[in-house]
């Protein structure tokens, strides 16, 4: 560890490494803090550029966090590489363009649950978790393609959520009982062969 304390390129590979491991992992975690000491030691000796890109890192090591917001951080740095390739610095331009085309997509989720009324209907208690399970969904599948999957799966997840909420926070043993009967009805009606 002592040869790696001065190698900043090694020690920033080590620490989003580290991540990749397991609880159990106790090294891995020594890793993680000992990179992070040493990275934090040196930061104010790197090149201007190299800095920018371990103080980007450690606020969110790269294993832990989503791929295409890193990539809109990590664009101005790229600029300033001496090794910078043209092509591939207009490729990811444009394809965090494309990635705000798809946000929009979440404009309009949010415009039409906000239309449901769900308060109208009291359900205050349920939790709103849109735009987290629009992200997870993002994650899963990104592909611009892939955006009725997106919606599809962002408003299952939401009314599973509600159900959950009402379930879990809001109705009595018997009003649960009552609940799924009537649900179970509605989808012996719809799966009928």
């Amino acid at each position: 560890m002592e040869e790696l304390k001065d190698d900043a390129k090694g020690l920033l590979s080590l620490y989003n490494a580290a991540y990749l491991g397991t609880k159990k992992e106790t090294i891995l975690h020594e890793a993680i803090s000992f990179t992070k000491d040493n990275l934090t030691s040196l930061l104010k000796d790197l090149n201007p550029t190299f800095a920018k890109l371990v103080s980007l890192t450690l606020k969110t090591s790269i294993q832990r966090s989503m791929k295409r917001i890193f990539t809109r951080s990590y664009i101005p740095i790229y600029q300033d590489e001496p090794t910078l390739n043209e092509t591939i610095l207009e490729l990811a331009k444009l394809d965090f363009n494309i990635l705000q085309c798809l946000h929009q997509e979440l404009k309009k989720l949010c415009m039409r649950w906000k239309n449901l009324n769900l308060d109208i209907m009291h359900l205050n208690f349920a939790r709103e978790r849109l735009v987290e399970t629009y992200c997870w969904f993002m994650v899963i599948r990104h592909e611009p393609s892939c955006s009725r999957a997106r919606l599809l799966g962002t408003k299952l997840l939401m009314f599973i959520t509600i159900l959950d909420d009402i379930y879990d926070s809001y109705s009595i043993l018997e009003e649960s009982l009552l609940l799924t009967d009537a649900i179970q009805r509605h989808i012996d009606i719809y799966c009928e062969p």
